[in-house]
């Protein structure tokens, strides 16, 4: 039986083999409404006050948020040309952030679940774009891999 020990910090998406979708910047068809206020932003607050400095960008910054939120006409269709903390005076309360964040619980999710793999000539199974190797034992074989949480291993057999 082989193994292979997991990185600190190796995503959920790594387990599923799946990619993880980072939107590029300046693309507002990709993350239309960040780059919306962000367009507003420079354009509507940065390059009217042109602030000079950290202190200056700051108070042009709390201020312009002021004006967004509670003066600026919102176009969206949730808020009918009124401003958002107008159109919406109850949000949602949301909960409190953790006061410290623990990155390796999502493995407890996936303890004892198997994922297959192909293993290839080199005797390497490859996860998220990285390869592991596992033995050249097993190469060209398909092998189930037996996530193992506790010990922070894949299990390969």
């Amino acid at each position: 039986m082989g193994e292979i020990f997991l990185q600190r910090g190796f995503g959920f998406s790594s387990v599923w083999a799946s990619t993880r979708a980072l939107c590029p910047p300046h693309q507002p068809q990709k993350q239309a409404y960040v780059e919306r206020y962000h367009r507003s932003y420079k354009y509507e607050c940065v390059l009217v006050h042109r602030p000079a400095t950290l202190q200056e960008a700051t108070e042009v910054t709390r201020a312009y948020q002021e004006h967004y939120n509670w003066q600026r006409p919102h176009q969206g269709r949730s808020c009918h040309n009124v401003p958002p903390f107008i159109a919406h005076p109850q949000l949602p309360h949301l909960p409190a952030l953790p006061s410290e964040v623990d990155p390796d619980r999502w493995l407890d999710q996936v303890h004892g679940r198997a994922y297959i793999r192909h293993v290839g000539a080199d005797g390497c199974v490859t996860v998220d774009g990285r390869s592991y190797y596992v033995g050249l034992q097993h190469k060209g074989k398909t092998v189930a891999r037996l996530f193992n949480a506790p010990d922070r291993l894949f299990e390969v057999s």
